[in-house]
């Protein structure tokens, strides 16, 4: 299962933001586990980096980003993504950006704490809760 994860859920994880590190911390175990494969678009790598600097040296940044890059598949910002992003015209061009980035990758869900950012889009959206809720309840039907 492809999953991609949205920039806050990335920044909830790295800052430990209270009430959301758990959940994203969770997801991020499920992929270490190789249970789901996790989409990182190239934006929330310069996104994060640019939030995180508060909290972290950037040494300590460089090897966090490091290692979530060698944890994720980095979906694509290229120019399709991009002229794709620009002819939704939507409210917020960076969520626009991050599903057609997520969509690049055929994502089987993306996850993010603002969904109602990602509306009338066609895709599979999902808080972090409702994520692991969805995932641990497939899981125990199989058994």
């Amino acid at each position: 299962m492809k999953v991609f994860v949205d920039t806050n859920v990335i920044i909830d994880f790295y800052d430990k933001r209270t009430n959301f590190y758990l959940p994203a911390s969770q997801i991020f175990d499920l992929a270490k586990q190789g249970n789901i494969r996790i989409g990182v678009s190239t934006t929330s790598f310069v996104n994060a980096f640019y939030l995180l600097r508060k909290s972290y040296n950037v040494e300590e940044l460089y090897n966090l980003l490091d290692g979530l890059s060698k944890l994720c598949i980095i979906t694509p910002v290229d120019e399709k993504v991009i002229k794709e992003s620009l002819r939704l015209r939507r409210k917020d061009f960076e969520d626009s950006v991050q599903y057609e980035s997520a969509k690049a990758v055929n994502a089987d869900v993306i996850v993010t704490r603002n969904k109602k950012d990602f509306e009338n889009l066609g895709a599979n959206v999902m808080t972090p809760i409702e994520f692991l809720n969805d995932f641990f309840a497939k899981k125990l039907n199989k058994k």
